[in-house]
């Protein structure tokens, strides 16, 4: 999926909300779907941390860990309006949780909340919050935050923001979006599913993926075949006679 040039707004995010609504409606039993409903109306009211703590704090307990079924029209509809995101292999407590922080319609208050809750949360709840990022409203605090995940040793929270989600290819900059790309290659993560790759593709990030073979063959060890379509459009003759470019192959 080529990634889009403007930057999701409001009416993408409500659409893609009402499509995960509508998912976990259909997937609930009547008294969790109503738990959940109850709970987000609660959120909306209070916007009180309280109230976020303990709808988001029981999702699972009160939800369930199933994973829902898409129709394809509802994949068609989420990709039409945030291209590259993929929820479709998430728990419906993961989906709810992201819901939650999304109905913060207010940039500094969802950023606000978003980093509360990242300092006590769990592995699978931490997935959820940053899996949902295309979900929520922008700001320079919540990109901060976007930062600090991809930081973590948890390759599971590094992949949840690295892969199948736009959010980084729309928001980072170009040197905070090579150095996602030199992690990735780092921990032994997958390129293919970061979105958006091809377009950011840039010199210094080729400089930087050159050096990283450079080191990799002197330890002897073996360079991941995914670096070099980045690296040649921007490799000099010298530059691909040195690698010898049936190493690409």
């Amino acid at each position: 999926m080529s990634l889009q040039t403007k930057h999701p707004g409001d009416r993408e995010r409500e659409r893609c909300t009402l499509v995960l609504q509508t998912v976990l409606k259909s997937a609930l039993p009547l008294e969790a779907s109503q738990w959940f409903s109850d709970q987000l109306a609660l959120v909306a009211i209070e916007k009180s941390n309280r109230s976020v703590d303990l709808s988001f704090g029981f999702c699972t307990r009160r939800l369930g860990k199933h994973t829902p079924e898409f129709s394809q029209l509802q994949l068609r509809e989420l990709d039409k309006h945030l291209p590259g995101w993929q929820v479709k292999t998430l728990g419906v407590d993961a989906i709810a949780r992201m819901l939650i922080i999304a109905s913060f319609h207010d940039a500094t208050q969802l950023a606000a909340q978003v980093s509360r809750l990242l300092k006590h949360a769990d592995v699978h709840e931490q997935l959820a919050l940053y899996r949902g990022l295309p979900l929520y409203k922008t700001s320079a605090e919540l990109n901060d935050r976007l930062a600090d995940g991809l930081r973590s040793n948890v390759s599971d929270v590094f992949n949840a923001i690295a892969h199948h989600n736009p959010y980084p290819a729309w928001y980072l900059d170009t040197h905070r979006f090579n150095h996602l790309v030199l992690k990735a290659l780092f921990i032994d993560s997958e390129l293919a599913p970061i979105v958006g790759l091809a377009q950011r593709a840039n010199e210094e990030l080729a400089r930087m993926l050159l050096e990283t073979a450079r080191e990799r063959y002197a330890a002897s060890r073996s360079v991941s075949n995914e670096l070099w379509p980045l690296a040649i459009p921007f490799m000099t003759n010298a530059q691909r006679r040195e690698f010898k470019m049936e190493k690409a192959s």
